[in-house]
């Protein structure tokens, strides 16, 4: 038969070009194999960062939707005090009450469940370190705070007060503006966000004679919000 004829006269060539294509064909297959090794590499990594901006994003979230509660003070609650520490040499007074108000903010987004607080004033050594108030639960339940919203709700600004417990006498104050006593306005708040995650607001400010204001003291164990 010629076709069985021409393969015996050809054996030798049409092995060798048998063996050049299926040499060519593993070539092929392994740049294909290499190039699907490659692509599923990448898009494993692909996957993996997807998974991470996304499991950031949701963890981003309670963080930039969560409740924010701040303590503001009226800025004029210890004016009083000035004129007083003025007069103090004199003992024109026999004593003068001392008090702080102020309010509750919810600068975050979502509500706030209040659910203790505390405030205090100390009158204490300028050596002497603040007494730590633990705040105390509300008795009447969570109080919620809106997002954006002050605490209380009233018709004018800085509802809430608080007292020294006993009025100044001529020479405490005389003490107060020598910087030998300090007064301080120390408080925390506890309350939840809509994620159920608790936290607190913790602050401890100074009255400061030259400026008649309150300032931060203590550092961030006394001021400090979580």
């Amino acid at each position: 038969m010629p076709l069985l004829d021409f393969i015996e006269a050809h054996n030798g060539a049409l092995t060798a070009l048998a063996t050049i294509v299926v040499a060519i064909f593993t070539v092929v297959l392994a740049l294909v194999t290499r190039r699907q090794a490659r692509l599923t590499k990448t898009l494993a990594a692909s996957t993996e960062v997807a998974a991470k901006a996304a499991e950031d994003s949701a963890s981003a979230l309670p963080r930039l939707e969560r409740a924010y509660l701040f303590v503001q003070t009226d800025p004029d609650s210890l004016g009083n005090l000035r004129h007083a520490i003025q007069q103090a040499k004199v003992h024109t007074f026999e004593t003068i009450r001392v008090n702080v108000s102020y309010e509750l903010v919810n600068h975050g987004k979502t509500p706030a469940l209040l659910k203790a607080q505390r405030f205090t004033m100390q009158y204490r050594a300028d050596t002497d370190s603040p007494a730590l108030v633990p705040p105390e639960p509300i008795s009447a339940g969570a109080i919620v705070i809106r997002g954006g919203e002050v605490h209380p709700q009233t018709d004018f600004r800085y509802p809430l007060r608080n007292e020294l417990a006993n009025p100044l006498r001529p020479e405490e104050i005389e003490r107060l503006g020598s910087g030998l006593y300090m007064l301080l306005f120390v408080g925390s708040v506890t309350y939840d966000d809509v994620f159920g995650d608790e936290h607190e607001t913790r602050v401890c400010w100074r009255y400061d004679p030259a400026s008649s204001a309150l300032v931060a003291f203590g550092g961030t164990e006394w001021n400090h919000r979580t």
